[in-house]
């Protein structure tokens, strides 16, 4: 059965690059602010043949707005997820999955 979870990071916690465990074959789709924290909403496949117990490191880049993008990994190699704006408009951080 494929089922939507996510994982929250804490705003001290966010760094220019993050290395999350995700279950192996997830699919990272979206991000936004919940209670204050960074969320990466993703799809994992539960049919898989671990039952989704399997972890893999996942690679995600934060960047503030007029932050720059080519200090870690090309941005052509990733995927947009989305922007996220915290501390009521004063911070605006945009994540890529890598």
């Amino acid at each position: 059965m494929r089922t939507i979870h996510k994982i929250a990071v804490a705003l001290d916690m966010l760094r220019d690059v993050l290395e999350l465990d995700l279950p192996v074959g997830a699919v990272p789709i979206s991000v936004g602010n919940q209670n204050e924290k960074l969320c990466i909403w993703y799809i994992t496949d539960e049919r898989t043949s671990s039952g989704g117990k399997d972890i893999e490191r996942k690679l995600f880049r934060v960047a503030g707005t007029g932050h720059p993008l080519d200090a870690y990994f090309p941005v052509e190699k990733e995927k947009f997820l989305g922007t996220a704006i915290f501390m009521n408009g004063s911070l605006v951080i945009h994540v890529f999955a890598h």
